[in-house]
């Protein structure tokens, strides 16, 4: 129950106890009242009527006794008059039962009235002639009475209705900021940290949202510390602090990203010819400003084409991502780079300086095949000449393309595919320690010859001919089905597709299916890597939104802050957040990593979302993020 009903009830019943407790006081005062005049009355008349009689008492036949007693009682107020002579005698009695029907009968049970009933001597001269009782007829204070009872009411239920609606009215205005104070409350949950504009006029109330406002404004703060902490650990782990070219973590998130999006094109391994007699003859110093020449050389050579990325990996390697699928304008590039090279040669008097290994990716490559490719491709070179390069060329891919479909088609259709638990993490937490928190379903396939084919590669394919969302279902199906037979009691993940997050279809067969699960529907955590969600941003919230609602939960897998960053991350509302194994592999040996891991649970903190971390090989690592107070984190099997 709401404050305002809860103080409108508290008030409303002071009120009926106080009105009750008055009216019945006041009733009963009446009554009393009543009471009194009733016998005074009697009496007054019945000592008047005795004098009025007096002269006439000697006769018991005289007129005028009946005259004037019926003079009186003729007035209407009266029960009885009864004369009686000196034998106590009845000499005339005269009477009236009159009832009022505008008196209820249970007015009349509920507040009884006494009878006022008078007596008085009526003499003649000296002697005593007889007495006279005159008694008041009850029915006319009954109904003075419930008139008055009637009135008091009404006016009490006047006055209640008018004081209710105006103490409505009040705690309304003076409850309305508490509503504001919830808002920004919960706005600070979500990572929204607005503030109270116009303060409230109630000191308490106006005291509460200052230092609500405070409190968002340091939490905004914070927040803004952290979300700067983060950008500059993630920027010095993404970027060669030599040569501020991007590095090998930067180089395998892009190459997945564009992976991911389907995005075809070449990467260029690039490799320094001799970088340890270089360093020998230079020193040092000198080597480190060739280097940066070096990467200068690169960023000049790629900026009057398409956009290419570029990046030193590590040491004398050196790599560019080009996203053409023109191999005359790779060839082109090639052959401009490595004029470019001879001429950077020259200058350090050292004809061969560099070799490149070029290679296309499209939708059917794989990270590691592009690498090998490449690292091939450069090897190619090496037997060309000095400042050489080798191009491998993409393969037709028409054959391919239409032996994919079917095999996709076969596999999804007939459910020919396995899924496996992977990934299994524990508590991290000292108090549940050891405890499996969650785990993720993984579906694995083979093709016709029992060969283990990519998952990346052929949920590309099953996306591209319309087959990603029957698998996802069918994969979700196995899962619901594992969990109530083996009696599972911990979180799975589900990996969805883009497709499937966009399909109306899916979401109306979700809904039936979590209906008839409802019990497990919170054990069902659906999974969104970094790169979909950043491509496709405008379509997650609302996703996001529908999956609650459904009971289930999310999760974000392979997160990377460069990806998203925690300003467009806490607008998102996820329930888990599971870190790229770039950023946790050595991290005991590395403070960026720690910084930049101790942020992102913070930031988690603020925003009530679960830390994870995936396939953790060393000890000392698996101990440096339980110490972090990370929610999870899986080991790596070997």
């Amino acid at each position: 129950m709401s404050l305002s009903k809860q103080l409108l009830a508290l008030l409303s019943t002071l009120f009926l106890v106080i009105f009750t407790v008055n009216f019945v006081i006041s009733i009963d005062n009446i009554r009393d009242y009543l009471e009194i005049e009733s016998k005074i009355h009697a009496q007054d008349t019945a000592t008047s009527l005795g004098l009025a009689l007096s002269p006439h008492m000697e006769n018991d036949d005289n007129p005028m006794i009946e005259t004037v007693m019926n003079a009186v009682f003729d007035r209407g107020y009266y029960q009885e008059i009864k004369l009686v002579n000196g034998d106590l005698k009845d000499r005339l009695t005269l009477t009236n039962d009159q009832l009022f029907d505008t008196v209820p009968a249970w007015f009349v049970r509920l507040l009884p009235m006494k009878t006022a009933t008078a007596k008085t001597e009526v003499s003649s001269g000296w002697a005593i002639a007889g007495e006279l009782y005159v008694t008041i007829n009850p029915g006319y204070g009954y109904l003075q009475l419930y008139k008055q009872a009637q009135k008091s009411f009404i006016y009490s239920l006047l006055a209640f209705a008018i004081a209710f609606a105006l103490l409505t009215l009040t705690l309304r205005f003076t409850l309305l900021p508490l509503k504001k104070i919830e808002s920004l409350a919960k706005s600070i949950g979500e990572g929204n940290y607005t503030t109270i504009k116009q303060l409230p006029w109630t000191t308490e109330v106006r005291n509460v949202a200052m230092a609500m406002n405070s409190m968002s404004q340091k939490t905004a703060r914070i927040f803004a510390s952290l979300n700067q902490k983060i950008e500059t650990a993630d920027r010095n782990l993404q970027f060669d602090g030599l040569t501020g070219l991007g590095n090998q973590s930067r180089f395998t998130t892009e190459l997945k990203q564009l992976l991911s999006e389907n995005i075809e094109g070449y990467v260029l391994l690039i490799k320094i010819d001799d970088l340890d007699d270089l360093a020998n003859q230079l020193g040092n110093e000198k080597t480190d400003q060739f280097l940066k020449d070096f990467a200068k050389l690169l960023k000049e050579s790629s900026t009057d084409i398409d956009p290419i990325n570029s990046y030193r990996l590590f040491g004398a390697k050196f790599a560019l991502i080009h996203k053409t699928t023109s191999v005359g304008k790779i060839a082109t590039f090639a052959n401009n780079i490595t004029q470019s090279l001879i001429d950077f040669g020259n200058r350090y008097q050292r004809q061969d300086i560099a070799h490149i290994g070029i290679t296309a990716f499209n939708q059917l490559s794989t990270r590691k095949n592009i690498v090998a490719s490449a690292h091939e491709a450069l090897e190619q070179a090496k037997q060309i000449g000095s400042n050489s390069y080798f191009i491998v060329k993409a393969t037709d891919q028409a054959k391919d393309l239409m032996t994919w479909k079917n095999l996709v088609e076969q596999i999804v259709d007939n459910k020919r595919y396995q899924v496996k638990y992977i990934n299994q993490a524990n508590n991290m937490i000292s108090s549940g320690e050891n405890t499996l928190v969650m785990e993720e379903a993984f579906a694995y396939i083979k093709d016709e010859n029992q060969h283990e084919l990519a998952t990346s590669t052929f949920i590309s394919m099953a996306e591209k001919y319309d087959k990603a969302v029957v698998l996802d279902q069918g994969v979700i199906a196995r899962v619901i089905k594992s969990i109530n037979t083996n009696h599972i009691k911990h979180p799975i993940t589900i990996n969805l597709s883009i497709t499937t997050v966009r399909s109306g279809h899916f979401r109306s067969w979700l809904t039936n299916a979590l209906k008839n699960h409802q019990q497990i529907a919170n054990q069902l955590i659906f999974s969104l890597s970094a790169y979909t969600i950043k491509k496709h941003l405008p379509v997650i919230p609302e996703f996001i939104d529908f999956i609650h609602s459904a009971g289930a939960k999310v999760i974000l897998k392979r997160y990377e802050p460069q990806l998203l960053p925690f300003d467009e991350l806490k607008q998102l509302k996820f329930d888990y957040l599971r870190l790229a194994r770039d950023i946790t592999t050595d991290i005991n040996n590395n403070p960026e990593k720690i910084s930049l891991v101790t942020t992102i649970k913070e930031f988690g903190d603020l925003l009530n979302i679960k830390i994870l971390a995936e396939s953790i090989s060393s000890d000392q690592d698996f101990e440096r993020l339980k110490n972090i107070g990370i929610y999870g984190a899986s080991r790596q099997t070997i």
